[in-house]
């Protein structure tokens, strides 16, 4: 009778013993995959052509997110109604963009944003940065005739 409470005593031990171990350890989590955070835009910088004081390109630096992978970003020029492609590498934080590339154009007024975006989705939008174009402002595309009576003969 004594040899079979010993083997009972030791299985309680072993039982107890890996319920503790399991305790420690804890059991398996899940790491989840995020949509990158906001960058930060820190300049804005108008390159225009060297024969007249008109834009030309935009040269736009920001600070890359920590934490989640990027592939690519995005860039507004409406304060974040739509986006377009800005670059593929999600290395880069430095960009610089041809007016005609953005359809931007000079006299105007835009509110640009950023965003990283990586394969769980588009991360947050970079707070809005406003800049004027120079040059001329390229009007509502309408024109004003006036004319006066046919003098009668």
């Amino acid at each position: 009778m004594m040899g079979l409470l010993g083997s009972c005593r030791f299985g309680l031990l072993l039982v107890a013993a890996a319920f503790m171990m399991f305790m420690a350890v804890g059991s398996p989590s899940t790491v989840q995959a995020a949509a990158p955070d906001a960058p930060t835009i820190t300049s804005i910088t108008q390159v225009t052509s060297p024969t007249a004081e008109t834009f030309q390109s935009l040269t736009l630096t920001w600070t890359a997110p920590t934490g989640e992978t990027i592939d690519e970003y995005e860039i507004s020029i409406d304060n974040g109604t739509s986006w377009e492609d800005l670059t593929s590498d999600g290395s880069l934080t430095t960009y610089n963009a041809d007016a005609s590339d953005l359809r931007m154009f000079p006299g105007n007024t835009y509110r640009v944003k950023i965003r990283a975006v990586n394969s769980d989705g588009n991360g947050t939008a970079s707070g809005a940065k406003e800049i004027v174009l120079l040059g001329a402002d390229m009007g509502t595309n309408q024109v004003t005739l006036k004319w006066g009576t046919p003098a009668t003969t």
